[in-house]
Formats: structure tokens, sequence, C-alpha cells
């Protein structure tokens, strides 16, 4: 049975993405961006500064989301804190519209991730980028699995289906 409450589905847009520093591996770097999160007449809310970790060619993910609390232990403490808040906001949401669909979520590929990869897919496609990027979740076993994922049709995660920042969340 559905809920009659459902939430009106959110989106995300990226925007001021800057490099900030060079991870010592020399490989990664550190991005930041502002993430608009809207659920139209629900939520209206932009995050500045979200902190991305990109593999340049290779791999993108939000800084924090291998450990399962969200907290990046590789930069300061207050930093780290802001970052496990933005995550913890998208893990929220996420388990909002699972329960808004009951039980067809289950028929949903990507429902334990879907806010994590759309805010990362929205920073993506800001970059213009298109390569694969990384979630983490809790299964449903309750075990933490990071996942690859590539972008395009299969994935859900379609980086020329997002809005420009100053786009998302006007009025039609």
């Amino acid at each position: 049975m559905l809920n009659i409450d459902i939430a009106p589905p959110i989106a995300f847009a990226a925007a001021n993405c800057q490099f900030l520093a060079q991870v010592p591996n020399g490989i990664e770097g550190y991005w930041s961006a502002d993430i608009k999160a809207v659920r139209r007449g629900v939520l209206h809310e932009i995050f500045t500064g979200v902190l991305f970790v990109e593999k340049p060619g290779e791999l993108v993910f939000l800084a924090g989301i291998e450990s399962p609390d969200g907290i990046d232990r590789h930069i300061r403490s207050d930093a780290a804190a802001k970052q496990a808040e933005f995550i913890r906001f998208l893990r929220d949401e996420n388990d909002r519209d699972n329960a808004a669909l009951g039980i067809l979520a289950g028929v949903f590929q990507g429902r334990e991730y879907a806010a994590v990869g759309k805010a990362t897919a929205a920073y993506l496609a800001a970059r213009s980028l298109s390569h694969p990027f990384g979630v983490g979740f809790m299964d449903h076993e309750g075990a933490y699995q990071t996942i690859q994922i590539v972008p395009g049709d299969d994935s859900g995660f379609d980086g020329n289906a997002y809005l420009p920042f100053d786009q998302l969340g006007e009025a039609p």
C-alpha cells in the first residue's frame, strides 16, 4: 500500500565548484561545491562548501562517504563534522523517500543510495564530468557497502538530466 503523504521527489544542482587541495598521494584532489536540494513546495536548501574527492578521469565521491558515520578522517574535524551533517541529510532524505514508497521501494534500483547518487551526479554535471562515482550505504542486512556507479541510463543517474543551479527550484 502506498503512503498518501508522498513527498515530491528530491532534486539537486551544484554550482561554484572549485579545487581546494591535492591529497598527499598526489593523485586525488579535494573540491568544494555548493549543493542545492529541492523538493517542490517542501524543501529548498543550499549547502555551501560540500566536499568531494576526485581522482581525475576515474572516480568522484563525497568526502566521508566511505565511512558509515560520514566522517572524513583526513580533514580538519570542523570540516569533517560539517560534511558528515550533509551526508546525514542525504541519508535522511533517502529514508524519507523509501518510507513514502513503502513496499514499492524494493523495486527501484539504487533505492539505498538514491539521494547520495543524485547529489554526486549533480556535482558531476556541474563539472561536465561523466566518469564513475562512489556511494556508501547500509544494505538490507545492516552492513555498510561502498560501490562504484557508472552514470548513464542504466544506472538512473544521467548527468544530462540535471538543471543548472540557478534554475532548480524556480516556479514553472
